[in-house]
């Protein structure tokens, strides 16, 4: 698997410092990408596809968090400060049920990561001229700073943390309305990711009704997930094996990005108007790229799991990585 050689080492402070930055500027947006069922299913998925080696450091950083609690001195110390009373901070037991941990810091109102879920990558009407860029720090820069921490000498907490980060990141990214806002005359400065593109549906906006999966899950008890969500994954992976991603491979976030937005342009924006009711059609083209989105996210979060933590055990042992 090729990895990107350019991912900067980690800047622990200087992510402190955009943390208290962020918390200043930031407007409440909500961001919950594919809800707590295809998030859980993208990492069950991710996690059968580990080795052994990788699954135990998985298991063992997941474990970090729900050993250390996060008291305040512990935050300090890896450089992430600002987010809240240490005792909202909440913690999950398993990898699967980490991948939902940056969505129950905004349930806790811990709102200064919100960027990080998504990019507002452009998708402009017709006669709409310049837009405004994306934020830098989004949901492409946050995984890159989660490998970056991974594959560097930071300490087990901060790693711990950018685990619980990329386990939901990856899921976020693949969910096409996180990569996209459209730019009309009407609003010159997006939709914020559908999020103000209301609809006639129990989902009120375009965003909650791609969040929702179409409606394809059912609601995980996340007190008894594990026999849902291992049924769902089957089925998930029978239905979209591997074998049927051609593109699963492909490593770069920014890539990733990318192909959330086109899906976004030719899908999520296509055949549905403001204010309207979604068609059968859409329903179910939006329910196939979504089964598709969430498989495909579960395999790159799996190859990308080993190839951090497979090249960190070869270097330890003195043998080249093979990038």
């Amino acid at each position: 698997m090729t990895m990107s050689k350019n991912l900067r080492r980690p800047r622990l402070r200087r992510i402190t410092n955009l943390v208290c930055v962020l918390g200043a500027v930031m407007l409440s947006t909500p961001v919950e990408a594919w809800h707590s069922a295809g998030h859980m299913i993208t990492a069950q998925i991710a996690y059968d596809e580990l080795t052994d080696s990788a699954r135990r450091e998985v298991d063992r950083l997941v474990a970090v968090l729900v050993e250390t609690g996060l008291d305040e001195a512990g935050l300090v110390d890896a450089g992430l400060t600002g987010i809240g009373p240490a005792s909202k901070t909440p913690v999950r037991k398993h990898a699967v049920t980490a991948s939902l941990w940056a969505d129950d810091l905004k349930r806790q109102d811990v709102r200064v990561f919100d960027h990080w879920h998504y990019t507002n990558l452009a998708v402009k009407a017709e006669g709409v001229g310049e837009v405004p860029a994306p934020r830098a720090s989004n949901v492409v820069w946050a995984i890159e700073q989660a490998v970056t921490t991974l594959r560097g000498a930071a300490g087990d907490l901060s790693k711990a943390l950018m685990l619980h980060f990329l386990l939901h990141f990856v899921g976020d990214i693949h969910q096409p309305m996180h990569c996209a806002t459209q730019f009309t005359a009407a609003r010159p400065e997006g939709d914020r990711g559908g999020n103000d593109f209301s609809l006639d549906h129990e989902r009120s906006n375009l965003h909650a009704f791609w969040d929702d999966v179409a409606g394809l899950f059912p609601v995980v008890d996340e007190g008894d997930w594990q026999p849902l969500i291992r049924q769902l994954t089957d089925e998930v992976k029978e239905q979209v094996p591997k074998a049927s991603l051609p593109h699963w491979h492909e490593s770069q976030p920014s890539a990733w990005a990318r192909e959330s937005l086109q899906l976004a342009i030719d899908a999520a924006y296509s055949d549905i108007v403001e204010g309207g009711k979604p068609s059968p059609e859409y329903v179910a083209r939006a329910q196939h790229i979504a089964r598709r989105r969430v498989a495909l996210g579960g395999y790159r979060l799996g190859a990308l799991l080993n190839d951090i933590f497979e090249s960190r055990d070869l270097q330890r042992q003195g043998t080249p990585a093979t990038r």
